[in-house]
């Protein structure tokens, strides 16, 4: 598992043919199976937009890869930097 502090997005692909993104972190509250008086307020859009899987695909690569590190402002405060992680 890679870990970045600036990764908030939430996307499940499926067989690259449908999308959910949304809100929702995964935890009881995010997810509703809290009580009806502890459930967070979330919204979330189910597609199969080709052009909505390529750009959220491309951001997920774009994360996983490091692309972003050598900029990030927040490198410090991470356990191992992405482009210096070794499996």
């Amino acid at each position: 598992m890679r870990l970045c502090p600036r990764v908030h997005f939430k996307a499940v692909i499926v067989d690259y043919r449908a999308l959910y993104i949304g809100s929702a972190n995964f935890t009881g509250a995010g997810m509703g199976a809290k009580d009806a008086k502890r459930r967070n307020f979330e919204a979330g859009v189910w597609t199969k937009s080709p052009w909505l899987l390529d750009r959220v695909n491309m951001l997920f690569d774009s994360v996983w890869s490091g692309e972003s590190c050598a900029d990030c402002g927040r490198k410090s405060s991470c356990p191992v930097p992405l482009e210096e992680f070794q499996p």
